[in-house]
């Protein structure tokens, strides 16, 4: 990548982070380019030289990033003409959820979010307020209970993934243990007196669920009756959808992890 991969930096925001690449013997970056990166932070990482040596560091560092911010609202986009990248990133965003994917220059994918006119942006319904609520009353009981930020997000990402489904607090309890091991515990302890307030607006589970065979498909491959139920109602949420399959296994391996996720989503996929 050359300064004109950098044109566009000014445009960033303080929630974009700058993750520069070289080694000695890369040909040399004008520093004007990113002198004005707007907000965004940016750190110089230097790596040893060698035959494709840039491409396979940054190549693990996509791993490392992917891993790390699974479940969350992360964007990963690699300024490169390499076109190498490419299966590198689907297949990260495949296994993780995350959106990866690779831009000639920093300007395209500023002028790509600027095309997003917010006068067209669709009003904030009732539940994703709910929910914007209650993710935050989560983190606050985190923080308070001396959690890093980075579990606090992760463990309120868990559960908000929940919000809404029956028997509300056991999905986040069982999503909790799948994912977070021994955190699982003291995280649940710090978050129940904030689950059981909002559980309150999650519906009780259904004896007979129309989808039956779903929930018998998911116990089956070894999900619990809740977490079945669970899981039938965002696969029955996401009917009708281009995409439904790739959002149902998406949300399945964020919430039960990579193995576990997996092999729920192929019990149900031909029923999706």
């Amino acid at each position: 990548m050359g300064g004109d991969g950098l044109a566009g930096c000014s445009a960033l925001t303080k929630e974009d982070h700058i993750l520069i690449f070289f080694t000695q013997n890369a040909k040399k970056l004008d520093m004007r380019d990113i002198a004005d990166h707007g907000e965004a932070a940016v750190k110089m990482i230097e790596i040893p030289a060698g035959k494709q040596s840039a491409d396979i560091h940054i190549g693990s560092f996509l791993g490392y990033l992917a891993g790390k911010n699974m479940g969350r609202d992360c964007r990963i986009v690699v300024i490169s003409q390499d076109t190498d990248f490419d299966n590198v990133l689907q297949f990260w965003e495949k296994t993780t959820g995350i959106r990866a994917y690779r831009m000639r220059r920093i300007r395209e994918e500023t002028q790509k979010q600027k095309k997003k006119p917010v006068s067209k942006q669709p009003s904030e319904s009732a539940d994703e307020t709910v929910r914007k609520q209650f993710r935050k009353a989560l983190q606050n009981a985190l923080r308070e209970a001396g959690f890093a930020q980075s579990l606090c997000d992760a463990a309120a990402e868990l559960a908000v993934q929940c919000f809404g489904a029956a028997l509300f607090t056991e999905q986040v309890h069982n999503a909790l243990q799948s994912r977070l091991k021994d955190q699982a515990k003291p995280v649940y302890r710090a978050i129940k007196p904030v689950l059981t307030e909002y559980g309150k607006l999650c519906p009780e589970p259904e004896a007979a669920p129309q989808n039956a065979d779903t929930v018998d498909a998911l116990q089956a491959a070894g999900a619990t009756h809740a977490e079945a139920l669970h899981i039938a109602e965002k696969s029955k949420a996401a009917q009708g959808r281009q995409d439904a399959r790739q959002q149902v296994y998406k949300f399945l391996v964020a919430a039960y992890g990579q193995d576990k996720g997996l092999r729920l989503y192929n019990a149900i996929k031909k029923k999706i």
